[in-house]
């Protein structure tokens, strides 16, 4: 399998900030149940059952034994050594459990209970309670409201869902528990692995940006993927992000775009949804990759987890099915890609492998029933093509050839005798029948989907992310100097525009706040002020002098224009 080592050098004597969620010595699970239908059974079974190496002590008032494990009765009774603690409790007695592993000196906790912020008022004033617990003992938590976090390679598994993922090179990041638990089912039954599964729920304390920094120096991470569902601290996002892509890609997928999404997000999560356009900025300060649904994060971050950007856009279709191969074609188009023209060589070469009546032209066309070697060796000549920057197979299961054999064919490109920077990415179609096939081509590094529109956003999403290299590449050769900046200046202006945003839901900076912004960077702006009263606008009027114009400011107001908020030439009171 093709492996980006370059972009596991990342300098690794920068301190995982979590370290200690995912390397404890020991972890107390407060709340643990006996009872298998209770989560905090599901809690234990799963340290129990998925290899954590360390002291598992689970609390429990009435004491006795889950397991086969001593259960304690108190937290205060944990042996040493104990460095995390994991709450399965009623939202009422979390910060009592919270104020127990403060004084026992655990450090880091994941606080699995529901029924905070997500509730409203009175639940925001309980993550207050969290916050000043943590404060005053000096402790990381994650949640509450969340799953847990797993690292596949420690290993361990914080969280009471059934399915432990296999090993790989994707970083998962997701408010929503339901999301970490559908996508690792999925995972699960398709062969792709993770390193690192983390659950933020309400994300009181440990947040995006913490996790992203945590993932950047995480050795087996080769891709992030973020499921978001409020960015409460937009400006440390862009920091941790652009620190993290220039080594490893990310891809963010951000609910509460639409104002349908808000109102689902507030009442899942009590995350406050920031305006669309904000978010979009956001990625492309910092790098990220920003997609639409769940389906294009999982399929970008296979393809960046897997294989190397191309070095163009010339890419190239083998297929046993022409019908296909044009959706395949049209799509690749919709990713900025497009179909190479193939050199007179290379059809030459592809003559002598394929099926007498095949078309050696792009798409390659190796009709119904092509033999497994025949379809090794054209892929490997149109990889070898100095044309070609990328292929994509596209193969629909018939009965000579049956799908296992194609994986198989194509899965000994690109690995083994055949290795190969360009990118190589694969559909067959079907449903069940090809699970062991898709198994196969993932576990040697070639990423499998089951329609050509999905591989060729794929292919898509790699050449993205060449492009956001390449201009991060320029920027750190030539970067652009920025005279008659106030930063201070700007930097509280922005958190002043975060909060009228993301906590009091504005759409749009008036026009007092854009003079501001436009001054500290330098820029010249007219004399301008708000005024609350008549006698107040006489003055801002006079001091700026005649002739003015007068805009009306009021709440939920963009287009002044458009209700007659806007008045020019006054020459007088």
């Amino acid at each position: 399998m093709e492996r980006r080592e370059e972009r596991l050098s990342v300098e690794v004597s920068v301190k995982d900030p979590l370290y200690t969620f995912f390397h404890p010595r020991g972890v107390a699970i407060i709340g643990a149940s006996s009872n298998p239908s209770k989560l905090g059974h599901g809690v234990i079974r799963n340290f129990v059952e998925h290899g954590y190496e360390g002291e598992i002590c689970p609390v429990n008032p009435r004491g006795g034994e889950i397991l086969g494990v001593p259960v304690y009765t108190s937290v205060a009774e944990v042996p040493d050594p104990v460095d995390l603690g994991v709450i399965i409790l009623a939202a009422d007695y979390a910060a009592m459990a919270l104020e127990d592993c403060g004084k026992r000196g655990i450090k880091a906790v994941v606080i699995i209970s529901g029924g905070f912020g997500e509730l409203g008022i009175s639940g925001r004033e309980r993550e207050q309670e969290l916050r000043e617990i943590a404060r005053r003992y000096d402790m990381r938590f994650i949640g509450p409201n969340c799953v847990g976090v797993i690292d596949t390679y420690v290993p361990i598994d914080t969280t009471f869902v059934r399915t432990m993922p296999s090993q790989g090179s994707i970083g998962f990041v997701s408010h929503s528990g339901a999301v970490c638990g559908g996508t690792m089912d999925w995972a699960n039954a398709v062969g792709v692995g993770f390193s690192r599964v983390m659950s933020l729920g309400n994300q009181v304390d440990v947040d995006v940006a913490d996790s992203l920094d945590s993932l950047a120096v995480e050795p087996h991470t080769r891709v992030v993927a973020a499921y978001v569902e409020g960015l409460p601290n937009g400006r440390k996002f862009v920091e941790s992000a652009a620190r993290l892509t220039p080594h490893k890609p990310l891809l963010v997928l951000k609910a509460g775009r639409t104002p349908s999404g808000t109102r689902a997000v507030a009442s899942h999560t009590g995350a406050l949804a920031g305006a669309d356009q904000a978010f979009m900025a956001a990625c492309q300060r910092a790098g990220a990759i920003p997609v639409e649904d769940l389906e294009q994060l999982i399929d970008g971050s296979l393809a960046l987890a897997y294989r190397q950007p191309p070095k163009g856009t010339g890419m190239a279709i083998l297929t046993n099915a022409g019908g296909p191969a044009a959706v395949g074609a049209d799509a690749l188009d919709r990713q900025g890609l497009h179909l190479v023209d193939l050199s007179t060589e290379t059809q030459a070469r592809l003559q002598l492998v394929c099926p007498p009546g095949a078309q050696t032209s792009n798409p390659v066309d190796m009709l119904g029933g092509p033999r497994p070697e025949q379809f090794t060796q054209a892929l490997k000549i149109l990889v070898e093509a100095p044309e070609v920057d990328g292929v994509m197979v596209v193969y629909v299961p018939q009965a000579i050839t049956p799908p296992q054999d194609v994986a198989d064919a194509v899965s000994r490109v690109g690995t083994n005798g055949h290795p190969t920077e360009k990118p190589i990415v694969c559909n067959i179609a079907g449903g069940g029948g090809i699970r062991r096939a898709a198994r196969t081509l993932h576990a040697h590094g070639v990423p499998h989907y089951i329609t050509p529109a999905r591989a060729a956003f794929g292919l898509g999403t790699l050449w993205r992310y060449r492009q956001i290299q390449e201009r991060q590449e320029r920027a750190a050769a030539h970067p652009e100097p920025v005279l008659g900046v106030d930063y201070k200046r700007v930097h509280a202006l922005v958190e002043t525009f975060e909060e009228m945003f993301c906590v009091n839901g504005r759409q749009a900076l008036d026009p007092q706040a854009g003079t501001d912004l436009a001054r500290a960077y330098g820029l010249s702006a007219p004399v301008s002020g708000l005024a609350a009263t008549a006698e107040a606008a006489v003055a801002l009027a006079e001091q700026a002098g005649y002739p003015v114009a007068l805009k009306r400011v009021a709440p939920g107001v963009v287009h002044k224009a458009d209700v007659g908020g806007v008045v020019l030439g006054l020459s007088s009171a």
